[in-house]
């Protein structure tokens, strides 16, 4: 049988024979008359565990693989990680269920380490969230046109309102990046804040490295009683419905924190993932699944 695999570059795909290229987002194996797109998927040297979903040609959309696979990041503490992708299927994701723990109404954080395969990407990307249509709003974290970075939050669940960064993020295409969001729902001044920041060197094992702050705060008047406590999951890539586009890039870490510097709640760490599509997080419990269409 033929293999063959995908490749991105500045955010798109092109397709290349296998053993030629380095940046692998999936592969396409043919079965009988149709040819269907990987799943999770790992090096060479642990093998690869297909999902069928028939496309019927080579003429693949853009987008076609979730995967989740070892990969060495050069000059980085943490070399070795896994790491989650996602090339473009809007409703698939990595989730796990709405808990006491993950339903946060004051104060939160946001805190991921990943790549992205452009930061001017063609659509407005998800990253992650706990955010689902009317009446389960909640927030979210994507990335703009612009390349400026936007969180929106709720407090009613029926409406959301979406905050940018006042500057887009300054980054190569593909490089690993730090990136965080704080919203402080009521700031002692009749308002409430939301601060974006990245990180060149930030390590999610260790917790450590540099943050800066990526453009101004943003302060909105009027204090936040609370924001609301929806029965949604939390997502990474996107909240797994059709109106949204997943980000095109790699996540191999996605934290929640219960207030800004916070205790961790929720913790998607690809490092915990053994076999199958779920796996349960180390750090903080929770159940994690891969749906991927």
């Amino acid at each position: 049988s033929a293999t063959v695999r995908f490749t991105g570059t500045a955010g798109n795909l092109s397709r290349y024979v296998a053993g030629s290229g380095t940046q692998n987002y999936g592969t396409l194996e043919w079965v009988g008359s149709n040819y269907r797109s990987a799943g999770i998927f790992f090096n060479a040297t642990v093998g690869t565990l297909i999902y069928s979903t028939p496309v019927g040609s080579l003429a693949v959309p853009n987008g076609s693989a979730l995967g989740l696979t070892n990969f060495s990041v050069s000059g980085g503490s943490f070399a070795g990680a896994k790491y989650i992708t996602c090339i473009g299927i809007q409703t698939d994701n990595i989730s796990t269920p709405d808990s006491v723990a993950s339903s946060i109404t004051g104060d939160l954080e946001y805190k991921l380490s990943l790549r992205i395969a452009s930061v001017a990407q063609t659509v407005t990307c998800m990253i992650m969230g706990k955010d689902a249509a009317s009446p389960n709003r909640g927030s979210n974290l994507a990335i703009l046109t612009n390349g400026k970075l936007q969180y929106s939050f709720s407090t009613n669940g029926t409406t959301s309102t979406a905050i940018a960064s006042t500057v887009g993020v300054s980054a190569a295409d593909g490089a690993l990046i730090g990136i965080k969001v704080t919203h402080d729902i009521d700031n002692g001044a009749a308002g409430h804040d939301v601060k974006f920041y990245t990180s060149t060197n930030y390590d999610p094992v260790a917790e450590t490295g540099t943050w800066t702050q990526l453009g101004t705060t943003v302060t909105t008047a009027g204090a936040l009683g609370s924001l609301y406590d929806n029965a949604t999951a939390t997502t990474v890539l996107n909240n797994g419905t059709a109106n949204t586009s997943p980000l095109l890039g790699r996540i191999y870490r996605a934290k929640v924190l219960n207030g800004i510097g916070g205790s961790v709640v929720v913790d998607c760490n690809p490092a915990d993932y053994a076999s199958g599509l779920t796996w349960t997080s180390s750090t903080t419990g929770e159940v994690w699944t891969a749906n991927v269409s």
